[in-house]
């Protein structure tokens, strides 16, 4: 067994991944585990990519949806670096500006990559 997927099982099982309904499929844990597992390596290549730094790892929540794009299903995640609003669970938390606190991103699970990754601006 692989200790990085256990790792992010744990950390959805402590509230640090959230789904929030609304999407148009529910996300598994395995899937949402998955993601988990593989999202900071993307988040700090694109970063980089991007010219900008990340705000400190274990500060971010993240929010996630199943979605669907183009008949394919994706799961949308929602981070930020902010505590959480008691909200949180029940809607995406939606910020202009800020930086890199708060950025959102798509995992395809079957391709097992992310895509369209966006850092919010600095007013």
């Amino acid at each position: 067994m692989h200790l990085l997927p256990l790792l992010a099982a744990s950390t959805i099982a402590m509230g640090d991944w959230i789904q929030v309904p609304g999407g148009t499929w529910s996300v598994d844990a395995h899937l949402a585990s998955e993601a988990a597992s593989k999202i900071h390596t993307y988040a700090d290549d694109q970063a980089s990519a991007d010219g900008v730094m990340l705000q400190r790892w274990s500060s971010y929540t993240f929010q996630y949806q199943g979605r669907e794009l183009s008949g394919h299903r994706v799961i949308y995640i929602n981070a930020f670096c902010e505590p959480p609003s008691s909200y949180a669970k029940t809607q995406l938390v939606q910020v202009l500006d800020g930086g890199t606190c708060y950025f959102s991103a798509y995992y395809d699970p079957l391709k097992k990559t992310f895509f369209r990754m966006v850092f919010n601006g600095v007013a």
